[in-house]
């Protein structure tokens, strides 16, 4: 039973486009003429509402393809094996299938099987899945090479909405389906042909190499007007001109005009030119072919019964199922033969009948002359014994007259049962007549295919015998004629069959010749084979003795990968460890140019400082500080040479007390020296600049550490104000050494 066969709703299918009587045109051009005068066309409507089987939905595409009712038994065993509906195939799905049934009618000459079509071909699903036009054929890899070379149309524009409706079979596979085809193992199921179709594939190779392409072979029906997918009892090699039956148009007028030959070309196979369709010269279609009974008896030698496996439902084996399915192809392979059998047999006795009929009318007709001849004779024969006066007849005449007539009417009219007709006497060899009534016997011709008689005969009966003798001749003609007939028929018959045997040995001697050539190729195979299998050894070999390699390599790898492991966490370690160094140095250099940098900054501000207290040195020479400030400006002028070398030791507590022995040097020197003494503090008469830049000098030397004041334990009194007031004053001005600025 056909999966999903429910209606479809109008989104599955597109509205369709045939829907006028202008439009209908086109396809009634390729749909079968009805027998019955129903109408094998009709509209198609927006939403499809088929009304089974009368009104079943179909595709223009598809009749354009080579598919026409009613369907060819492959093409409803291809639906079988595979499990599909009609609607789930693509246009170019029936292409495939109506070449490669005309491929083998008309081009091989066999009829198209399962087997081989599943030799070629595997289902292919559409992605993403598509209830109608859900899969299409497509060759396997290994025989694309095989198979006559066949490029179809990438894409049929709008294909689904040219449909319409016409009577089908009441088949469910012919109905539309609700679902996408479902997958199976059989779709792409492997196929051992045997040796059954060796003879096929060698012409096919032959086709091939002669330049034979599956557009040609489309070409050649469609020019024909046959549809190879349409049910036939005879094969597509038999056909006889544009009146045969097999057409689906009968008649010259249904020809192809070039233009319409072209654009249907077009159409289907999207060439721009029909060169492509058109058969090379060295190609020819077996209806054509003078040889086509040589080729028939080679292809048809050994029939080929491939068998009908169908698509398992019920459980039982694939043995089963290819046995079945074997049985109903041989016995619908019966029937046909049978019914061909009688046909020929019927109008064989209806001509035996009619022959027959016209012969017995013919004899009748003799007969029936003889009889009037006969019955006009016997008249005048009694008028005249009427008219002439009786006389004594002895018994013996009575007897022999009596005899003469029983013999001349019992006489046969044709050759005796051994089949030796009467031996005709010569024209003057007439036996003497005896005493008969009424005058002297006269001399009488024997009549063709009658004995002499014995005794004499009354001169009533010549007109009888005359007669007699008329029938026998026209008889005897008649037999002759039938005989020579027969010797002509017989001769021809013997022609015939010395035709036929010739026929015999050369298709045997090709036989011979091919069985030859198959056993070369075998043993060609066999050492090919053999030789493959020593390439196969060697090549084992040669992977064993890699595998053996690529463990040592991994091994060697693995303890690579190992030694870098350990290397790298090594390296990283002295990577850090180098890292820290380099850190600990960057942060070092950063600091010493830092401390550079603000000894530069320092030594400028000094120098600065130093030429602002020289010029105020000679303003005070009036003064009592000017020499203490003249050499405080020289010891703050090497002050810088000693912080540079302190700076260098890097350690601010070592420069800080060295600052602190310095200043205290020189607070030993001069006991009024405090250079954190306050403003009021300096003597007299000094002036605020230079007691400001004495001080700014002796704050920054400290700051320079970053750190704080010196804490002098032996500092001094100033000369004009002591205690703890002045020492207060000098704290405050440490903590802060920026208040005075």
């Amino acid at each position: 039973m056909a999966r999903g066969s429910a209606p479809l709703d109008g989104s599955v299918l597109p509205p369709s486009r045939i829907v006028s009587e202008r439009q209908a045109g086109l396809p009634r051009r390729f749909m079968p003429e009805s027998s019955t005068g129903r109408e094998v066309v009709a509209l198609g409507e927006g939403c499809p509402a088929p009304h089974y089987p009368g009104r079943s939905v179909f595709f223009l595409s598809f009749a354009m393809a080579g598919l026409v009712p009613p369907f060819s038994i492959f093409f409803m065993d291809i639906l079988e094996f595979y499990d599909l509906q009609m609607a789930h195939l693509t246009p170019n799905a029936i292409m495939t299938l109506a070449i490669f049934a005309h491929l083998c009618e008309m081009f091989i000459g066999v009829r198209p099987s399962l087997r081989l079509f599943r030799w070629f071909f595997t289902v292919q699903p559409v992605s993403p899945p598509t209830v109608v036009g859900g899969c299409y054929f497509q060759l396997r890899g290994q025989v694309l090479n095989r198979y006559v070379p066949c490029v179809l149309c990438k894409k049929w524009d709008d294909w689904k909405s040219d449909r319409f409706y016409t009577p089908l079979a009441d088949e469910a596979r012919l109905r539309l389906p609700s679902q996408p085809p479902a997958q199976a193992s059989s779709w792409r199921a492997a196929v051992d042909l045997g040796d059954g179709y060796d003879a096929v594939l060698d012409r096919l190779a032959g086709l091939r190499s002669q330049g034979l392409t599956g557009a040609m072979v489309f070409g050649d029906y469609l020019r024909r007007r046959i549809a190879p997918l349409q049910r036939r009892a005879r094969g597509d090699w038999e056909y006889t001109g544009p009146e045969d039956y097999m057409r689906t148009h009968q008649g010259r007028k249904w020809d192809w005009d070039p233009e319409d030959f072209r654009m249907v070309v077009q159409r289907v196979l999207n060439l721009s030119s029909v060169e492509a369709s058109l058969i090379p010269q060295g190609v020819l279609p077996l209806c054509c072919d003078p040889e086509r009974a040589k080729i028939l008896t080679i292809m048809q030698r050994d029939p080929v019964a491939p068998p009908l496996p169908r698509h398992s439902k019920s459980g039982r084996s694939e043995a089963e199922e290819t046995a079945t399915a074997e049985a109903r192809r041989r016995e619908a392979d019966r029937r046909e033969a049978a019914d061909r059998l009688q046909e020929a047999e019927e109008a064989a006795q209806e001509a035996v009948r009619a022959r027959q009929a016209e012969e017995a009318a013919r004899e009748e007709a003799r007969l029936r002359r003889a009889g009037e001849s006969i019955r006009e004779a016997e008249a005048a024969h009694a008028r005249e014994a009427a008219c002439q006066t009786p006389d004594p007849t002895p018994p013996e005449a009575t007897m022999t007259s009596e005899a003469t007539h029983d013999e001349a009417a019992g006489a046969p009219l044709g050759p005796d049962p051994s089949g030796d007709a009467w031996d005709e006497p010569a024209s003057g060899d007439a036996p003497e007549s005896g005493t008969s009534i009424g005058g002297p016997s006269c001399a009488a011709p024997t009549p063709r295919g009658l004995s002499p008689l014995p005794s004499a005969a009354p001169p009533s009966a010549e007109p009888l015998l005359q007669a007699l003798a008329a029938a026998n001749v026209t008889v005897l003609d008649g037999l002759s004629a039938q005989m020579e007939a027969l010797q002509a028929e017989r001769a021809e018959l013997d022609a015939a069959w010395a035709r036929v045997e010739e026929g015999r040995c050369s298709v045997e001697a090709m036989v011979e010749a091919g069985r030859m050539a198959h056993r070369r190729h075998a043993s060609q195979l066999e050492a090919r084979r053999r030789d493959l299998a020593e390439i196969a050894r060697e090549v084992e070999e040669e992977r064993e003795t890699a595998l053996i390699a690529t463990a040592v390599l991994d091994e060697a790898r693995d303890d690579l990968r190992l030694q870098y492991g350990s290397r790298v966490a090594e390296l990283e370690e002295k990577l850090d460890a180098a890292r820290g160094a380099l850190d600990a140095a960057a942060a070092r250099e950063r600091r010493a140019a830092e401390n550079e940098a603000a000894s530069r900054q320092r030594e400028e501000a000094l120098e600065a400082r130093a030429t602002a207290l020289e010029e105020r040195a000679r303003a005070l020479d009036a003064g009592g500080l000017a020499q203490r400030l003249s050499e405080m400006t020289g010891a703050l002028e090497r002050l810088p040479e000693e912080l540079e070398e302190t700076i260098k030791s890097s350690s601010r507590d070592l420069a800080r007390g060295a600052v602190e022995l310095v200043l205290a040097s020189y607070q030993a020197r001069d006991p009024d020296f405090s250079p954190w003494a306050a403003l009021e503090e300096f003597p007299p008469g000094t002036e605020d600049g230079a007691r400001a830049q004495v001080r700014d000098a002796a704050d920054h030397i400290v700051h320079s550490f970053e750190g704080t004041a010196p804490r002098l334990a032996f500092a001094l009194n100033s000369d004009e104000e002591g205690g703890d007031d002045g020492a207060e004053d000098s704290d405050d001005e440490a903590n802060d050494p920026g208040a005075s600025e």
